[in-house]
């Protein structure tokens, strides 16, 4: 059976307000639908504001991100801390470092970094947001996420914004390329995120219809770099695993 660990990054800041509750009942319905086709998949919440980790709960079940994310209302949703090591991952988060406003680079890393990921698992991040990744271009930055999470896990990104709103540039850059340089998928959605439903992401049938991949090796005992890629007629990926047998 498949191992995955899921992470939903939600941008809770004040722009957010018009899309919280449908992409909250989105996360919980795609978590369900999830764990009830009988894989192995554990999920958390991150949530950030302007630049930094204001709120999250660590792996566990659909059942338990359903009642977090069920607390309250809104941008509130993703507010604060649960879970039986919400104490941790506050102090964790209080320390962690900040990004100058909207930032899914910190929210990803924070948990990267932080929470309990299982060992084996495959690590998947789902970015919803409608601003730019914005740091001050040196830290933060797209290329510092991609440095770090490249081959490691890959990143979905909604966005909920107009993509000709902004003015992309080194310090507001586009969210989305988290998405491309680690394999993902981007889905732009309504600035109310009317109708969202996560079940069309490529993802969810990359883990309900999940494949062994198995080779055989003539050099025993030493390091191997192995690498996948899987072309499909909506998404291509690639991973890249360092392993030694």
């Amino acid at each position: 059976v498949l191992t995955a660990d899921i992470v939903f990054c939600v941008d809770n800041s004040g722009s957010m307000g018009e899309e919280a509750d449908s992409v909250a009942a989105s996360i919980v319905a795609f978590a369900t639908f999830l764990q009830t086709s009988g894989l192995d998949v554990k999920f958390a919440v991150v949530g950030y504001s302007y630049g930094y980790v204001n709120g999250g709960i660590n792996f566990t079940s659909a059942a338990s991100i359903s009642n977090y994310l069920n607390r309250f209302t809104g941008t509130s949703r993703t507010e604060g801390y649960a879970g039986p090591d919400s104490a941790t991952i506050q102090n964790r988060a209080n320390s962690f470092g900040q990004a100058p406003n909207e930032n899914g680079i910190v929210a990803a890393i924070f948990a990267d970094s932080v929470y309990g990921w299982r060992s084996g698992a495959q690590r998947v991040f789902i970015n919803f947001t409608d601003e730019p990744t914005q740091s001050d271009g040196i830290t933060w930055t797209n290329a510092m996420g991609c440095g770090l999470l490249t081959g490691k896990a890959t990143v979905h990104t909604v966005f909920s914004q107009d993509s000709t709103y902004f003015t992309w540039n080194n310090v507001d850059e586009r969210p989305w390329e988290l998405s491309t340089c680690t394999g993902g998928t981007i889905k732009f959605i309504p600035t109310d995120a009317s109708g969202l439903t996560l079940k069309d992401l490529p993802v969810a049938g990359a883990l309900a219809n999940s494949y062994l991949v198995e080779y055989v090796s003539a050099k025993t005992g030493v390091a191997h770099v192995v690498k996948v890629t899987v072309y499909t007629s909506t998404a291509d990926g690639v991973q890249t695993y360092n392993v030694t047998y």
